[in-house]
């Protein structure tokens, strides 16, 4: 199993607005596992309300850019896996949230790390999309990090 890295730096979240951050598609013949997702804010208000991070699946690519995906091992194949980010129109969520928190704005990075193997990891089916989508109650910015291995 190879480990693949998608990141997206200063994404500016609106107010009040559910947003997709970072979109994976995962290849018609690979499932992955999510082992990582990094989240830091750069909120500077102590009595700001903390923002709703939460990953679903997703129906469509909505209006979005394709992403650079890297790998920790130079020598590993390229991931099958690929990613959207850079969202101007929401893709399409069904009713299947994977993990959900909430997390103070105010600096600071918030980490979930789940092990290989670890039964309440997020799996998801080949042919699948992937959607972490944040909701903030006053506009911020945003850096995240997420890992999967295939």
């Amino acid at each position: 199993m190879d480990v693949y890295s998608q990141t997206v730096t200063n994404n500016a979240l609106a107010a009040a607005t559910a947003e997709t951050v970072v979109q994976l598609v995962t290849a018609a013949t690979e499932r992955i596992q999510i082992t990582s997702i990094t989240i830091a804010f750069d909120g500077t208000s102590s009595t700001a309300e903390p923002v709703d991070v939460f990953l679903v699946t997703q129906d469509t690519a909505g209006t979005s850019s394709a992403g650079t995906i890297g790998k920790l091992d130079a020598a590993a194949p390229t991931a099958q896996t690929t990613s959207r980010i850079t969202f101007t129109a929401e893709p399409t969520t069904d009713s299947n949230e994977i993990w959900r928190t909430m997390i103070h704005p105010q600096g600071g990075i918030y980490e979930k790390n789940w092990a290989l193997g670890d039964a309440t990891a997020p799996k998801i089916a080949v042919s699948s999309r992937v959607g972490l989508k944040m909701n903030a109650p006053a506009a911020v910015n945003t850096s995240v990090t997420i890992q999967w291995v295939e």
